[in-house]
């Protein structure tokens, strides 16, 4: 289940940025609407959170990442099981990156049904957990894949349950180079017009890799912006990096709480005085170069046009 973990910690910020997007219903006998060509007819809106959720995921311009609203991502199995009159949300789905499919649903459900169903259509390939007031249920299936269902993680103020599908593809059986060339960062990226680099600033020597940020059309904050920093560096000592993002983060009047998972960290940064204003910070080794350390920041910040 280790591919999974990361995706989970990333999970809240996908669904604040997916918030404002608009579900299409499946038929009142639960069919599932007919997954398409994401390539050839995505929306502009598609495109739009394509863009927006490129940093969130280090996924480069080159790589292949595609989101669909109101439908399945092509890549989701057809012979997963899904609770009838579902309604789809948003489907993410990042070839380049281990195979992850994310999918997102609306359902009437409530979170112990949908533990149920799935304890029962998965069967042994499934296992149980309760994490504080989230149900989350991993899956190993027997075609080698992995992944979670999320129930209920997201409070919006409605009767209706949330329903977060990750499937992640089974690991490529492919030789690893023993000897792989050592990584050109390059020389970086700029950070986004407005990051609150004065509260939450770079790691000292890291290089930013990706950056953006989501307006207020998508975080539903008005006055606020949602920004993305994705920075690799060489420092390899997790210890070290939550340390000094500790000390900084209280000194900017943040409180810190961290969980430290051993092979992931996630800092989260609450602003007591503009709760609008918190974030979250993931460390984790960096997937292309184990060499390195990959630091992730989601904070959102007043912007004024």
């Amino acid at each position: 289940m280790h591919l999974a973990r990361p995706f989970l910690l990333t999970l809240p910020v996908i669904a604040v940025i997916l918030s404002g997007c608009g579900a299409f219903g499946a038929d009142e006998d639960g069919n599932r609407p007919a997954a398409s060509d994401e390539e050839d007819d995505s929306s502009d809106e598609e495109r739009g959170l394509e863009a927006i959720l490129r940093p969130f995921f280090g996924v480069a311009q080159d790589q292949d990442l595609r989101v669909v609203i109101g439908r399945l991502p092509s890549a989701f199995p057809e012979d997963f099981p899904l609770p009838a009159g579902v309604d789809p949300i948003t489907g993410i789905s990042l070839q380049a990156v281990g195979n992850p499919i994310i999918v997102t649903f609306s359902t009437a459900d409530g979170p112990d049904e949908l533990v149920s169903f799935y304890e029962e259509e998965l069967g042994p390939e499934v296992s149980s957990l309760q994490r504080g007031q989230d149900n989350i249920v991993e899956f190993q299936r027997e075609d080698g894949s992995s992944g979670q269902v999320v129930i209920d993680q997201f409070d919006d103020a409605t009767d209706e349950s949330t329903l977060i599908i990750s499937i992640f593809a089974p690991e490529s059986a492919e030789p690893v180079e023993e000897d792989p060339e050592p990584l050109d960062i390059g020389e970086g990226v700029d950070l986004p017009e407005g990051y609150p680099e004065d509260r939450v600033p770079l790691y000292p020597g890291s290089t930013v890799i990706q950056s953006g940020f989501a307006g207020e059309a998508a975080t539903g904050l008005p006055g606020f912006r949602q920004y993305s920093v994705v920075m690799v560096t060489d420092e390899q000592d997790f210890e070290a990096i939550i340390e000094f993002y500790e000390g900084e983060l209280e000194d900017a009047g943040y409180t810190v709480s961290v969980d430290d998972q051993g092979d992931a960290v996630q800092i989260t940064l609450e602003d007591e005085e503009t709760p609008e204003a918190s974030g979250a910070l993931q460390i984790t080794v960096f997937a292309d170069d184990r060499e390195l350390t990959q630091i992730q920041i989601q904070v959102n910040a007043e912007f004024a046009e």
